[in-house]
């Protein structure tokens, strides 16, 4: 919770920034993160890699061309979105995108029977409380096991899923079952509880010591911001943005 603060409180920061005046990859250089362009994407978020490509692509798609976004989140991650280009729709006759419709509609189709499947299962899971009886049941269902984690890691064959990390850390030796299937990038999933490790002494340290790590630089990153500041009440700042790239 103190990391995702702070990562709020940086991205405020970058926003207020260039709310100031200051050029987007300017900003970017200053907070110390990189400025990534997307690939072309649809309004339905076709096209993006982030934790939530719908609502990413909606408000990219709300802004005008050039215009910043305020601070977003999207699942663990926040974003300032600064649109570049829009492509206009173009309407282009049946017999060219038939092959895309009747692959979309197959995917669209395949996706609702693994989520009809998918709750199916849950419910047999939650009978049964256990997955290795379920996958005894039915053989052709695949029971993965990820490595330990903590509630901001990445997971091994999920990616930063808060969704799953919660109802994950939701369950216990009493309550072995998550109660609803949780829709991740590989598809559908039914979790189970396996194992719970307590963090030891030297963990706990390195964890304090990011921590504070990171309020160190939130102080720096005030300090240089309110010298900034007092620069461009006196000053006029030049800089040349070919040497930013």
């Amino acid at each position: 919770k103190e990391l995702l603060n702070l990562a709020y409180y940086k991205a405020g920061e970058a926003f207020d920034s260039v709310i100031d005046g200051d050029d987007f990859e300017q900003v970017a250089l200053v907070v110390n993160k990189k400025v990534i362009r997307t690939k072309e994407f649809t309004l339905s978020g076709d096209g993006l890699d982030t934790e939530d490509n719908a609502g990413f692509a909606k408000v990219a798609f709300g802004l005008p061309l050039d215009d910043i976004s305020d601070v977003k989140q999207f699942g663990d991650s926040y974003y300032l979105i600064r649109v570049i280009k829009k492509i206009k729709p173009v309407i282009q006759g049946f017999d060219i995108v038939k092959a895309r419709v009747v692959k979309e509609l197959a995917a669209k189709l395949q996706k609702e029977k693994a989520k009809q499947d998918a709750k199916l299962y849950l419910t047999k899971a939650v009978s049964a409380k256990s997955l290795d009886q379920l996958v005894k049941e039915y053989p052709k269902l695949k029971l993965r096991s990820t490595n330990l984690f903590a509630r901001n890691d990445n997971i091994r064959g999920v990616g930063n899923s808060s969704e799953f990390t919660q109802a994950s850390f939701s369950l216990n030796e009493n309550n072995k079952i998550y109660p609803e299937i949780i829709e991740t990038s590989s598809g559908y999933s039914i979790i189970g509880f396996k194992e719970k490790k307590i963090p030891d002494d030297s963990e706990i340290s390195k964890n304090l010591k990011t921590v504070k790590n990171e309020i160190i630089w939130k102080k720096q990153t005030q300090s240089y911001q309110a010298w900034v500041n007092e620069l461009k009440k006196h000053s006029k700042i030049n800089y040349n943005p070919e040497a930013l790239n």
